[in-house]
C-alpha cells in the first residue's frame, strides 16, 4: 500500500506543480507517464524496466490451468481452474521490486457456486516472477457482492470509492 501511495503522491505532486500530466518529472532519471490518476513510471532511458512485458506475462500466465490452495489448519485444500485474470501494475518507487496486483476468476467444479474471485499479487525480485500473496481472499461472487454491499452501507468512505469506480467505468 505504501509503495503505491508514494508513487501516486509523487505523480500528483508533479501535476499540482503544473507539469504536463502525460510527462511529469518526478525525480532525477524518472518520469511519470499516465492518463488520468493512474500514471506509470518510466526510467531515464524511456523504458519501463520491462514492467509492461512482465505485466503481460502475469496476465496470460496460468489461465486455463489448475490452481489450488490450502486452508489454514486441517481444513483441506481447494482445487479449481483459473478462467480469467485482470492485472494492474502496482507502480512503486524506481529501482524497487516490481509488483502486479491480480484479480482472478477461478472455477471450482462441484460447488454450489462454481465461480469464485481471488485477489492477490505477483512480484519480480530478480529475473523470476513469483506469486507474492501468502494469503488471499477467495470467495464465491455472491459473497464478494454481499461484502461490498455491506461495507458500502456501513462505511461512507467505501461507498464513495464504489461510486467513484462506477462513475469512471461508466464514463
Amino acid at each position: 500500500m505504501r509503495r503505491l501511495a508514494l508513487h501516486r503522491a509523487l505523480a500528483l505532486a508533479a501535476l499540482v506543480e503544473g507539469e504536463d500530466a502525460l510527462l511529469a518529472p518526478v525525480h532525477e532519471g524518472v518520469r511519470v507517464l499516465g492518463e488520468d490518476r493512474y500514471p506509470r513510471i518510466l526510467l531515464e532511458d524511456g523504458s519501463d524496466g520491462g514492467r509492461a512485458e512482465t505485466g503481460g506475462e502475469v496476465r496470460k500466465r496460468f489461465i486455463g490451468t489448475r490452481v489450488s490452495f490450502q486452508y489454514l489448519g486441517n481444513e483441506g485444500t481447494k482445487q479449481g481452474v483459473l478462467k480469467d485474470r485482470a492485472v494492474v501494475d502496482s507502480a512503486n518507487a524506481p529501482g524497487a521490486v516490481p509488483y502486479w496486483d491480480v484479480v482472478d476468476l477461478i472455477e471450482f467444479e462441484n460447488e454450489a457456486e462454481p465461480e469464485w474471485i481471488r485477489i492477490g499479487y505477483y512480484r519480480k525480485p530478480g529475473a523470476r516472477l513469483v506469486w507474492g500473496s501468502q494469503t488471499t481472499i477467495t470467495e464465491p461472487i455472491s459473497v464478494w457482492k454481499r461484502l461490498l454491499i455491506s461495507t458500502a452501507r456501513e462505511k461512507t468512505w467505501f461507498r464513495k470509492l464504489l461510486e467513484d469506480v462506477v462513475r469512471e467505468v461508466s464514463a
